[in-house]
């Protein structure tokens, strides 16, 4: 009878999770969040959105995503920062997404017209 021991190595957390300049899980990075997670705005408001980084020991990690603003509900920059824009009085729903390499999550806003 013949065993046959089988090892996996290179699962689990990385030795660099405390550097998230690797976008994608690369640097320890499971998942990330947005905040605030839903909001009601009015045409015009401007609104601050963050993203953290969870590395997979559960720590969060600060990181600098990529953002886009999808639906027509206005437009998003570099920082996060959100103007709501629609060109109606009609309520408008659509979604913050802050990328980090392959990982993604997202924020739905809705937008009240004026």
């Amino acid at each position: 009878m013949i065993f046959i021991i089988i090892g996996i190595i290179g699962l689990g957390c990385s030795d660099d999770v405390n550097n998230p300049t690797s976008p994608g899980g690369q640097s320890g990075i499971i998942e990330i969040w947005v905040s605030p997670s839903s909001i009601w705005v009015y045409d015009g408001d401007i609104v601050d959105f963050n993203a953290t980084g969870i590395d997979c020991n559960g720590n969060y990690v600060g990181i600098t995503p990529s953002w886009s603003a999808i639906g027509g509900i206005g437009t998003i920059d570099s920082d996060g920062k959100f103007t709501a824009a629609v060109s109606d009085t009609d309520l408008h729903i659509g979604w913050v997404y802050a990328f980090w390499g392959a990982l993604s999550d997202y924020a739905t806003v809705t937008v009240q017209g004026q």
